[in-house]
């Protein structure tokens, strides 16, 4: 049976496309709401400022694989910890 009732939700679609008309504004093509949050997330938890748990609860991530995943990996940064670990 088919739920036939009116659902109101806020859709993120508009700000999104705000947010984009200012980064373009700003000469910074290819950037996002999303961006901005993985530059957040990786440079919070590369710099010690933060652990991937407390920027996971400041991002409202329920599980920290989401959080993970917007990490970002240098690859100059890996073949660092590659050296390290040998």
């Amino acid at each position: 049976m088919q739920d036939r009732s009116i659902k109101t939700y806020w859709a993120s679609d508009a700000l999104e496309h705000i947010i984009r008309q200012i980064y373009k504004k700003a000469g910074l093509y290819g950037a996002s709401s999303h961006s901005g949050r993985r530059s957040f997330v990786t440079n919070a938890i590369n710099s010690g400022t933060a652990t991937l748990e407390q920027v996971s609860i400041i991002l409202g991530h329920s599980e920290l694989q989401t959080t993970y995943g917007y990490m970002y990996f240098e690859d100059s940064k890996l073949a660092e910890l590659y050296k390290l670990a040998l």
